[in-house]
Formats: structure tokens, C-alpha cells, sequence
């Protein structure tokens, strides 16, 4: 088959949907598959338009798209990347070769709608209708009114409640990552319009490349200086979803713990906002990093004594 994935960001960005649709990509185009993703030139998050806007890497083809570059310093610069991405995708998704299915995650918000009205104006090879998987890594607007975005029960939340339903409704299958999600989608937009489609699908890792490394035996923890500590990490974004006052408050606890280091890896709008908190109050045992590119990831994860995971209450089921 012809598969299409469509996604804001897609291999080499660091992204986590990035990573996980390069591993689905490799697996189909291992399958036998023909595969096509449309994604955006621009690094995620930022400010940077870095990558090809077309190239083949080991069979997979990927076709990116310009637009505004504008970053995540306010809501009107993320609505500006949004909009120019959704228009520029719209024109790569009309003059590439039809495929036979397209799988549309959430990012940007609403672009799977998008997915699902090309599906309508175009045929597949050889005829007949495109297939629409449509891939909810967050649902959308809930993740607007979770965050204080959108009134609930407002028009703004009217609106796109309709776009979702009809998204929902046109998509030949649903994939959630989890069961709280699965419950969401069904709770809140009905079983007419998600019927049986939804699967549930996991995030995954793969064992090949992750696995245990002890850290006197890791060479970023080396270069680091986080052997003998006992280093708490957080790794990937750090948005609005996650719970910036319960950590803040853990790390004023530890400060005087000499023997404890706290690591944040990654990126996000409460990211930057726990980075001045530690540089106004001087913490001494708190460190930001990059993302760490894909080659470095099993050795960034290693760095963990423990792994430390966020989400408030408020997102449960809206994103993972």
C-alpha cells in the first residue's frame, strides 16, 4: 500500500511523535509498504527552519513544508506556525500522489481534520476511497479548556467539539494511547462518532535501543559529572500539562542534598518557567539540558536513578 503520515514534526526532530512515526514509517517500509510523510521544515518548538523541504532516508520519503517560524513565546506566534502549516500541508496533501491510506496525528491541533477532508476529494489508486487512520496523541480542544485556553461549553469549544466529532466520525479507524483516552473520546464524543474503531495503542520503546547502562558505564554521565549522585530526571517536553508547583517545591526541600542532582531534559513552555525559578532562587543541584539527539537518547535516559513523571489531574486522558 501507499501510506501518508501527516505530523508537524518527523525524523530528525526530537519530538516524541517525530520519533515514534519514524519507527511505524521504518516498520511499514520493512513490510513492503510505500511510505510518505508531509511534516514541517521547521525544529520543533523553535525558531529554526533546519531541514530539506524533500529527501529519501533508507526508503522512507519525506516531504517537508515552510511557513512561519515563529516559535512558542506567545500564543499568537504558535497560532501563526499553526496556520501557515495547515495551509502549506493542504497544498502538499492535494499534489502528492494519492495514497491508499493516511494516518494524521494532533499535531498541530485539528490537523487530522484536515486529513479527513482530503480523504473525501481524492481517490486512491486505481479508485476507490483513501483510508483515514486518524492518531490521537492529544485531544483537541480538551487540551485547550484543560489548560484555561477555552471556556468550557464556550463557542471556541463548540466549534472545535464539531470538528473533532465529524474528524472522529470520518475516520475508518482511531488510535488512543491509552485507556483514559479511549474513555474520553467515547464519554465526550459519543459512540456514533468513535463507534468501534478505536485501538488502543501504547507508546512503545524499542529494546534494541534502549536498555539498562550502569552509570559509571555511561559516558554522558561521565562527561556530566552525575556518577556518584543520585540524579532525578525528567526527560521531554514540559508543558502546560505538567505540575510545576509540587516540583518546585521538592527541589526547595533537597537543595542542601549535596549528594542530589536533578536533571531536566528537553523543552516547553513550564520548562523555561522552572528554568528561572531555579536561576532567581540559585539552586544548586538543578541542571537543563537540550533534547539529546537520538544516538545519545539511551544514554540520556540512563543518566536516571529515577525517572520522574508529571501530569495534572486535569489532562488525564487528554494527553499521555
Amino acid at each position: 500500500m501507499r501510506i501518508l503520515i501527516l505530523n508537524q514534526t518527523f525524523y530528525p526532530d526530537v519530538a516524541a511523535t517525530a520519533q515514534h512515526m519514524w519507527d511505524l514509517a521504518g516498520h511499514l517500509r520493512a513490510a513492503g509498504h510505500e511510505v510518505t510523510a508531509i511534516a514541517s521544515r521547521n525544529v520543533y518548538g523553535s525558531d529554526q527552519t533546519a531541514f530539506a523541504a524533500s529527501e529519501n532516508i533508507a526508503g522512507i520519503q519525506i516531504e517537508r513544508v515552510g511557513g512561519t517560524a515563529l516559535g512558542k513565546r506567545t500564543a499568537a506566534h504558535r497560532m501563526a506556525d499553526f496556520a501557515s502549516f495547515y495551509l502549506a500541508a493542504a497544498w502538499k496533501l492535494l499534489r502528492v500522489p494519492a495514497p491508499d491510506v493516511i494516518i494524521a496525528l494532533t499535531s498541530p491541533p485539528m490537523i487530522s481534520a484536515l486529513a479527513g477532508v482530503v480523504t473525501c476529494l481524492r481517490r486512491r489508486p486505481g479508485g476507490g476511497r483513501i483510508r483515514f487512520v486518524y492518531y490521537v496523541m492529544d485531544v483537541y480542544p480538551d487540551a485547550a479548556i484543560a489548560s484555561g485556553m477555552f471556556k468550557p461549553g464556550g463557542m471556541a469549544d463548540r466549534l472545535f467539539s464539531l470538528v473533532t466529532r465529524q474528524t472522529l466520525g470520518r475516520a475508518d479507524a482511531i488510535i488512543a494511547l491509552g485507556r483514559d483516552m479511549k474513555e474520553l473520546l467515547l464519554r465526550r464524543y459519543g459512540r456514533r462518532a468513535c463507534g468501534e474503531k478505536i485501538q488502543i495503542v501504547t507508546p512503545w520503546a524499542d529494546g534494541r535501543e534502549l536498555f539498562p547502562v550502569e552509570k559509571a558505564e555511561n559516558p554522558l554521565a561521565r562527561e556530566l559529572g552525575v556518577v556518584e549522585t543520585f540524579n532525578v530526571v525528567y526527560s521531554g517536553n514540559f508543558g502546560v500539562a505538567h505540575d510545576v508547583y509540587t516540583i518546585v517545591k521538592a527541589i526547595e526541600l533537597t537543595r542542601e542534598d549535596a549528594h542530589l542532582s536533578w536533571l531536566f531534559i528537553g523543552g516547553g513552555k513550564r520548562l523555561a518557567e522552572l528554568a528561572a525559578e531555579a536561576k532567581a532562587k540559585g539552586w544548586p543541584h538543578v541542571r537543563f539540558l537540550p533534547y539529546q539527539p537520538r544516538t545519545l537518547l539511551n544514554q540520556s535516559l540512563n543518566l536516571a536513578d529515577v525517572h520522574l513523571v508529571t501530569q495534572l489531574p486535569a489532562f488525564t486522558g487528554i494527553v499521555v
